[in-house]
């Protein structure tokens, strides 16, 4: 606070008169009395007072020596003693102690001032996060010098990582690079961070406003990244095919937008099998004829439709036809599961890691799921 509001204070709201006030400040009466006359008047501001020096003509000098000198070990440095000898042999006239005070109060300035830049750190949940990304590298193929682009995929909790090569950086290879990357880690994290790669970014805006590409909407939609399991509706939502004639270009931006466009309707099917709860009878059910699509249903299953049901983790123990779902899909999908075969030898489960088998479980899985809720509807 400045002197002329601690004043003001003192006068009109602690009632101090004015012989205490200015014993206070320090000030004289006529300019306390002065001050609190003028409604308008303004703090006084007095120039540094600036008193030159015998050490001034050196101090360029002085401040090059000890530049230089902190890059340098601390033996090889130079001390204040010798900068004073070398100055004084050039004409100094003055005395050791202003030169000597003049390199402390340089390092004490280096000290206070900031030495690194700021930086904010950064500190990610278990599946909160992956981040994805290009590298261009090559390799002798055949005798023959290639070149490849490499996707890296990363965990950013654990640091996990997966790598894969492939020809080009095209939509194909930046899908099959995150369904690889995601069945190796075992699920999906809930959010993903890339550099503005032109694979999923159009345009960058102002800030952090980005224009992504219709296809990398495509892949956002095809992954929960709120859970740990994949998800791909089944026909009655969309199913976009271009043949490779005629405007090609133009058929894949319409169905583009025309997937977009299904996954509004997606979502509002999301949230009605969200709302429809199902008795224990009924979740048995679903899981049962979930083994049919899985297994051939003329041998026995290996896993029973307890097992399929059963939660991976807590916010998964839900009865509704959603989370039902998910459960299902992410039991068969991932396997692990312990059962015995039809011999009655103990087996385990093997997860689905081919990518049509996995469409078409996925899509079996959803039309299941979708038929029960408008049943239940």
């Amino acid at each position: 606070m400045g002197i002329l509001a601690k004043i003001r204070r003192m006068y009109f709201r602690e009632k101090v008169p004015l012989r205490e006030i200015a014993r206070r400040t320090g000030l004289s009466r006529n300019t306390v009395r002065t001050w609190l006359r003028q409604a308008d008047a303004t703090e006084p501001k007095y120039p540094k007072r600036t008193s030159p020096s015998v050490i001034d003509d050196w101090a360029a000098q002085l401040t090059g020596w000890l530049r230089a000198d902190s890059h340098r070990p601390k033996r090889d440095r130079r001390t204040a003693r010798f900068m004073f000898e070398a100055i004084r042999e050039q004409g100094y006239a003055g005395s050791y102690g202003r030169v000597s005070a003049f390199v402390r109060r340089w390092h004490e300035e280096q000290t206070e001032a900031p030495r690194k830049k700021a930086y904010v750190p950064l500190a990610f949940e278990p599946g909160e996060a992956f981040q994805f990304d290009w590298s261009c590298e090559y390799a002798f193929i055949g005798g023959l010098r290639r070149r490849l682009e490499v996707a890296h995929v990363k965990l950013n909790a654990s640091r996990a990582f997966w790598v894969i090569a492939y020809p080009t950086q095209s939509h194909e290879m930046l899908f099959d690079a995150h369904a690889r990357a995601f069945a190796a880690f075992g699920g999906v994290p809930r959010r993903g961070i890339y550099d503005n790669m032109k694979t999923a970014v159009d345009k960058v805006g102002r800030g952090k406003e980005r224009a992504v590409t219709s296809s990398y909407q495509m892949l956002a939609g095809m992954f929960r990244f709120v859970c740990k399991n994949g998800i791909v509706c089944g026909d009655n939502v969309s199913d976009i095919r271009v043949p490779h004639r005629g405007d090609v270009v133009g058929q894949v931006i319409d169905g583009a937008f025309k997937v977009l466009d299904s996954f509004e309707s997606a979502a509002q099917r999301r949230a009605d099998m969200a709302g429809t709860v199902l008795d224990e009878s009924e979740q048995t059910a679903f899981a049962r004829a979930a083994l049919t699509l899985r297994y051939d249903e003329h041998k026995p299953a290996p896993v029973t439709e307890r097992q399929l049901l059963a939660p991976r983790r807590i916010e998964d123990r839900a009865s509704d036809l959603w989370t039902t779902f998910n459960r299902v899909q992410e039991n068969i999908l991932r396997g692990g599961l312990h059962g015995r075969n039809e011999n009655g030898r103990a087996t385990t489960t093997r997860a689905v890691t081919g990518i049509d088998q996995n469409i078409r479980l996925n899509r079996a899985l959803w039309v299941l799921a979708d038929e029960m809720r408008r049943l239940r509807g």
